[in-house]
């Protein structure tokens, strides 16, 4: 609570006005201004001519010394009834010193939470327009005005330019502006369109990393509502690495060809390149012309459909029970097990079996796959990072771009310190082997010859294992980059040692190297801006803006209404 004496003195009138007013406020009293300027302020009882002969009077004015200093102060005499429904309760200047650090701390913090808090903590019952108006001006206060980030966004780019993390490596960001008025008798102007970031450390990390990229995209929840498009691999110890990110107007297959091609890019450094790559697998969904983008911009990758995508087409078009059915098809380990999942999705609903048939087995079933997946067939892993910066998509397009920056800084900080148990293998990979190791002891195995072993499981199944060409037709070997149970009762039989043949992703000191370079932190609150560049054009939806996504087979699904309202 604010504490006023006379004889107090402030060095702005600004200052004294402020403690003046929110002096009187706090008491749960009102005033009414009298006079205030740059000299003096004064104010007294809000009632007509002083209720009951009401002397309040406070006065601040100028001296000499140049200082503001409190004059005469008189208390309020008045009924209490004279300061009910004060509107300077409900005033945005009054409450932001009150929940400043509530939503320093938490930028999501609800009205309904700042009401609760004004009300326990001042006794105050502010309307929900208040709440939200104080909250929306504090958050302005400390991210600054979304418009105003845009012609900074080129100096963070050039910051990041300037900022290397190996003698050889540097960052990579790209900025694209649209270009107006370049008639004869108008100025050039530039408005944001998209801008593209990849740190150096994630460059340097990807010769590392297991060739299989998932990309995905998602809405920012800002003023602008960017896309915000992401691209994410797996390291030997099965945790999810970000990789690259863009800001784009939206999802489509123009701007999805642009940030494969900068991806393609960054990844292409003088010691190793992408286009080199002969087992690069991209995971995404079918949407927004990402097959075209892809077989454009990488052609050298095979493209795989996110399972997770399909199911959901499947289950809005042919009910639930078609979906249970298609996940037996998409786990198929062969050609056999793939046809009878689908003659029973036959059974079920020919409709559902002819739109399976319609999509190549190659891009979606684990037995028809080329390459090596490490056991994900959907996109889940990027999907579950966009949940993971949901709390960052309400931020400022620069505020977004810095604080995606910290946290992979952070990321790669904890995996470069976190300590791996075995000398040998990431902590998931040694953890994996150990579980098959225990179960292929009740196995039996049949040598051929010094590379092909005849397995027999604890079911009586028989599985053929190829230790050279580190295969088994089971097809998990080769799947998951590391040897299965029938390959490790295979070694085990043939004296082999089995941590030969774990991909060289698996290995401890591989781990290492994916986290050896340093993300270096880039304050973007101080940055000056560069050269004009003005927000995106936009065009405001009525309406609140959605902050839940809504998928595909759930737009045109009815609304269940209860009987009995």
């Amino acid at each position: 609570m604010a504490v006023l004496r006379t004889g107090d003195l402030f060095s702005t009138m600004a200052e004294a006005r402020d403690l003046i007013n929110r002096s009187v406020i706090d008491k749960g009293e009102s005033y009414k201004i009298v006079c205030s300027n740059q000299k003096s302020h004064v104010i007294c009882c809000r009632s007509a001519k002083g209720e009951n002969g009401c002397q309040f009077y406070i006065s601040a004015s100028l001296i000499k010394s140049q200082d503001i200093r409190i004059g005469t102060m008189r208390p309020h005499s008045c009924n209490p009834h004279t300061h009910y429904k004060f509107k300077q309760l409900q005033s945005i200047w009054y409450l932001m010193p009150h929940h400043r650090a509530s939503v320093n701390s938490n930028r999501d913090i609800t009205t309904a939470q700042i009401k609760a808090n004004e009300k326990e903590r001042f006794g105050n019952d502010i309307s929900y327009m208040a709440a939200y108006r104080t909250r929306e001006k504090l958050r302005e206060e400390i991210e600054g005005k979304e418009e105003d980030d845009f012609p900074r966004i080129w100096t963070y780019g050039q910051l990041l330019h300037d900022q290397a993390a190996q003698d050889y490596q540097s960052n990579y960001f790209e900025l694209d502006q649209e270009k107006f008025g370049l008639q004869e008798d108008q100025p050039e102007t530039h408005r944001f369109y998209r801008c593209f970031v990849a740190p150096a450390a994630t460059r340097l990390a990807f010769q590392h990393l297991r060739p299989f990229i998932a990309i995905d995209a998602c809405h920012t929840m800002s003023r602008y509502r960017l896309t915000l498009m992401i691209a994410a691999m797996i390291d030997g110890n099965g945790q999810i690495v970000p990789m690259c990110w863009a800001l784009v107007p939206k999802e489509s297959y123009s701007h999805w060809v642009w940030f494969l091609n900068h991806m393609r890019q960054s990844f292409n450094t003088e010691h190793f390149e992408i286009d080199q790559l002969e087992k690069l697998v991209i995971m995404s969904d079918r949407e927004k012309g990402l097959n075209k983008a892809v077989s454009e911009a990488l052609p050298n990758a095979k493209h795989s459909h996110c399972c997770q995508h399909i199911a959901a087409n499947v289950q809005s078009r042919f009910g639930i029970t078609c979906r249970k059915l298609f996940w037996s098809a998409a786990y198929a380990r062969t050609k056999a097990e793939f046809d009878t999942a689908i003659d029973a999705i036959l059974k079920e609903s020919r409709p559902a079996a002819a739109y399976l048939r319609s999509i190549p087995a190659e891009t979606w079933a684990t037995y028809a796959f080329p390459l090596p997946r490490y056991g994900h067939i959907t996109s889940n892993i990027v999907e579950s990072l966009n949940g993971t910066w949901k709390h960052l998509r309400h931020l400022p397009p620069l505020r977004l771009l810095g604080s995606i920056w910290s946290s992979v800084m952070e990321t790669f900080c904890e995996r470069r310190e976190r300590v791996q148990t075995s000398p040998d293998l990431t902590n998931q990979a040694k953890a994996g082997f150990e579980a098959r190791y225990e179960k292929c002891r009740r196995y039996r195995a049949i040598p051929a010859d010094e590379s092909i072993v005849q397995v027999i499981d604890d079911d009586g199944k028989d599985w053929i294992v190829d230790l050279e060409r580190r295969s088994c037709t089971c097809l998990m070997f080769q799947e998951h980059g590391g040897p299965c149970t029938h390959a490790i009762m295979a070694a085990r039989a043939r004296r082999v040692d089995p941590y030969t043949l774990f991909s060289n992703a698996f290995t401890l000191s591989t781990y290492r190297y994916t986290y050896q370079a340093s993300i270096h932190p880039v304050i973007v609150r101080d940055l000056e801006p560069g050269p004009g560049c003005l927000p995106p054009l936009i065009s405001k939806k009525r309406g609140r803006p959605k902050t839940t996504r809504i998928r595909k087979h759930e737009r045109h699904q009815k609304k269940k209404k209860c009987s009995n309202s």
